[in-house]
């Protein structure tokens, strides 16, 4: 009997060859897809090897949606969210252009502690951070909003919660901000966000992991908007997403398929700092 995996790369192969006979029918070979900054290092490599490996052109754009709103509304293909809220927002913008039984949550992670490399205020979990004199940074949108709270609230303190507020003193609108923050003069000391924020900058910090009764998850979600539904080639770009070939790729920026613990994200962040 031939493997799982034997199996599943078969049907890659299949899908790309009929990638190739649908640009070959001049089916739209250019597809457009839009979203946010967090998930957007993993759907670009994606991207890139639907293309060179189909001949497609897959345009990824991202970054804060105020950037894109207007361009999506003319040409968007596909749909990527970081989080369920943020795919809740794209229904709301783009209700006329997003077909709603094509939204699909795809992969996970996990929320970290981000510190600066050689961790030089000795932070080793969320309690450290709660010390007086350590300064926080949060992101308020890219699918961490409200991540602070949840983490703080899970212990049910409100005392835990308002000694965290006391200690935040950069509340960033998104990722790219917040970057800019983390590697500018006097930056704050940690830095709550998500496995895939370390995942695509391993260089820029070291990743706390949240003890597991404090671990927040989000997810990245896709969706197709009905002009992208009538090109074959976006719907197979939407399929390569969720194939072997698309987890694999998430996984290397700091995603998990399926399920998502601490030691998962872990795993996948070291992983990813070895093949860079």
């Amino acid at each position: 009997m031939a493997s799982s995996s034997f199996v599943l790369s078969l049907m890659v192969v299949a899908m790309l060859a009929s990638a190739q006979a649908a640009i070959a029918q001049n089916d739209a070979a250019t597809i457009h897809v839009y979203g946010p900054g967090g998930p957007a290092p993993a759907m670009t490599e994606c991207a890139n090897t639907f293309s060179a490996l189909s001949g497609a052109n897959i345009v990824v754009t991202s970054g804060p949606t105020s950037q894109w709103m207007q361009a999506a509304m003319g040409n968007a293909d596909l749909f990527y969210s970081g989080s369920e809220n943020m795919m809740t927002d794209f229904t709301s913008m783009f209700s006329g252009e997003i077909d709603q039984a094509t939204i699909d949550p795809i992969y996970v992670r996990s929320a970290i502690i981000m510190v600066h490399p050689g961790n030089p205020k000795n932070i080793k979990d969320f309690d450290d951070l709660l010390r007086p004199g350590v300064t926080v940074m949060i992101v308020q949108g890219s699918g961490q909003t409200g991540l602070w709270e949840d983490i703080a609230g899970r212990t049910g303190e409100l005392a835990i919660i308002r000694a965290l507020r006391g200690n935040i003193v950069a509340f960033e609108p998104d990722t790219a901000t917040a970057h800019g923050v983390w590697n500018a003069q006097n930056p704050p000391d940690a830095w709550i966000a998500l496995a895939s924020e370390h995942g695509a900058h391993p260089d820029e910090s070291e990743a706390i992991t949240l003890q597991q009764n404090l671990l927040i998850i989000r997810d990245a979600g896709i969706a197709l908007t009905k002009a992208g539904e009538s090109k074959q080639l976006a719907t197979m770009f939407y399929n390569f997403v969720h194939s072997p070939a698309g987890a694999a790729i998430f996984k290397r920026w700091g995603w998990c398929p399926l399920h998502c613990t601490a030691r998962d994200d872990d795993s996948n962040r070291r992983n990813n700092q070895k093949e860079n």
